[in-house]
């Protein structure tokens, strides 16, 4: 399962873990309007997505980005920000689903320019999904080059996701 990686304003680093879930816009009895319309979702739980960033994949709304403000599980309708236009019944979209990451432990795996591998242990951001953290020690040490970052997390008896292996060039060490 992918993931994404970024450092915050205090030079943590921030690693969100998400599972992509696919779906379709569907016509039905509830008018689809610009912000509401059913879908052929499966998840059966109120409130499921609420909060997931929504993306277009296909038709005349494709690339445009916003949240999923409400979730029904029993219809599978679903309320997003506006995008500006109507979705069109079967127009595909992307949920990028924050998993849930309590009562879970992480790893991380970082490198510079191919060098030496350093393992260490993620901070799990309590009551945030999808949410884990790691604070190298002295960044201001890391030399010039390409980081490498791979980070997992794991419950009590499997290993559940992997954030995908990111690589990206330190220009200037933050300071």
């Amino acid at each position: 399962m992918p993931g994404f990686i970024e450092f915050d304003t205090d030079r943590v680093l921030q690693i969100r873990f998400i599972e992509p879930v696919l779906g379709h816009v569907l016509s039905g009895a509830t008018a689809i309007s610009a912000t509401t319309f059913l879908t052929d979702l499966t998840d059966t739980t109120d409130d499921t997505y609420n909060g997931d960033k929504f993306e277009f994949t296909g038709g005349s709304l494709q690339g445009r980005l916003t949240k999923v403000t409400d979730y029904t599980g029993a219809t599978q309708l679903i309320v997003i920000g506006s995008v500006g236009l109507t979705p069109e019944a079967g127009d595909p979209f992307k949920i990028h689903h924050l998993i849930d990451l309590s009562n879970h432990t992480g790893e991380i795996r970082w490198r510079v320019d191919g060098g030496e591998i350093f393992t260490d242990t993620l901070t799990i951001a309590v009551g945030t999904d999808g949410l884990a953290t790691y604070k190298f020690t002295d960044l201001d040490a890391l030399p010039g080059g390409t980081l490498e970052v791979e980070a997992s997390v794991s419950d009590s008896t499997q290993l559940i996701t992997t954030a995908d292996r990111l690589t990206f060039t330190v220009v200037e060490r933050m300071k």
